[in-house]
């Protein structure tokens, strides 16, 4: 049996709004498909939170994972605790059975949980 290998290269890190210093959204690589992994900054590297696949570009798949956490979809952690490696759930989104009808709360919530965003 022939084994086989898979190289896997990561680049980056990038982020998404103006004041990161290297914008996926900016940059080159965005237009490719592949894995690739949502992190927040910890200690002296990353602590990764998601990691993902798209045979879409990067650049859409990211769009994608922006329009969801703004529209309340997706789970938001609380930023400053979550870079301490703790989980603090702010808001639970309503991706899932049983949340899909939080929209009023969530409305109510919006200006809090942009800020956090």
């Amino acid at each position: 049996m022939q084994e086989s290998q898979i190289k896997i290269e990561f680049y980056g890190p990038f982020g998404l709004a103006e004041h990161d210093d290297n914008i996926l959204f900016q940059n080159d690589l965005s237009h490719l498909e592949g894995i690739y992994l949502i992190a927040i900054q910890h200690n002296e590297g990353y602590l990764v939170y998601y990691i993902g696949e798209t045979g879409h570009s990067f650049y859409a798949r990211l769009k994608d994972h922006v329009i969801q956490y703004f529209g309340g979809n997706y789970r938001v952690l609380e930023p400053s605790k979550f870079r301490k490696g703790e989980k603090e759930i702010v808001w639970n989104g309503m991706w899932r059975k049983g949340t899909r009808d939080r929209v009023p709360e969530f409305i109510n919530r919006s200006h809090e949980l942009v800020t956090i965003w």
